[in-house]
């Protein structure tokens, strides 16, 4: 049968004795397919290749990342790597998404973060970022926020571009969980600081935004938020992805809301 479609207006009937029995629990979102139609991560990494914005001092380590994944580039442009990286992903599809995901977090490499803020926001504008999101799911967030219940965000995708794809949304920093590039004196590094939350260390990552609050529902749509989407009392699945489909069969607790 599978996990059954259901509305807004479901969910939150599953949710509101969850929330009187554990005051303050937490709803977490995945935000790339979840949140938003779109990939802000590869949104933004397009434009910064797109318009040559990528610093020189990312090159090198482009292009052994590119070689790890069997693509033969020079060395030289950042951004002519870069893009020879985004060609092979969507030739590959998603069998190199880890590593993908992880160089797209580093590679801007070079920036000051307070540099990169503002071009990360007209990428997103120039991508009409606002215009693609799930209009239902930031219902759920905005009702949970209502009720007194803490709001996260989960993500692979980098951090600034996390913090300000969802500024209007009004999640702050301390809310979010997302790819974290090594800083140093305020310059980007080409190289993560933490595990990247992908897969089951979303889990952890959750985990550590949550504390001792009760876990109550995930939304995801893929399945490398399965596990995440386990520990919730209420997994909501969105979209069609076969991972995901067949996974939620194997949760008690799922559901499925049309996006």
């Amino acid at each position: 049968m599978g996990a059954p479609f259901v509305t807004v207006t479901d969910i939150q009937a599953l949710l509101e004795p969850l929330v009187d029995e554990h005051p303050g629990g937490a709803l977490v979102f995945d935000a790339d397919g979840t949140l938003w139609h779109h990939d802000v991560g590869c949104m933004v990494f397009e434009w910064f290749t797109a318009e040559r914005r990528l610093h020189p001092a990312v090159a090198r380590t482009l292009a052994t990342a590119a070689r790890t994944l069997g693509v033969d580039v020079p060395d030289g442009d950042s951004n002519d790597t870069a893009r020879a990286l985004i060609h092979h992903y969507q030739q590959a599809g998603s069998s190199d998404g880890r590593l993908l995901a992880e160089l797209q977090v580093w590679a801007y490499a070079g920036y000051h973060a307070d540099e990169l803020r503002p071009l990360v926001k007209k990428a997103l504008d120039r991508g009409k970022h606002e215009s693609g999101f799930f209009t239902d799911v930031v219902e759920l967030m905005m009702w949970g926020r209502s009720l007194g219940l803490s709001v996260y965000v989960v993500s692979a995708s980098p951090r600034i571009v996390v913090e300000e794809a969802t500024r209007s949304l009004g999640l702050r920093p301390s809310e979010i969980a997302a790819g974290d590039p090594a800083i140093s004196a305020g310059v980007i590094e080409p190289r993560l600081s933490r595990p990247l939350p992908y897969g089951p260390d979303k889990v952890t990552a959750g985990r550590a935004l949550l504390g001792e609050r009760a876990w109550l529902a995930t939304f995801g749509d893929s399945g490398f938020d399965l596990e995440m989407l386990a520990e919730a009392r209420v997994a909501v699945g969105l979209g069609e992805k076969r991972a995901l489909v067949s996974g939620l069969e194997r949760l008690p607790n799922a559901v499925r809301l049309k996006a």
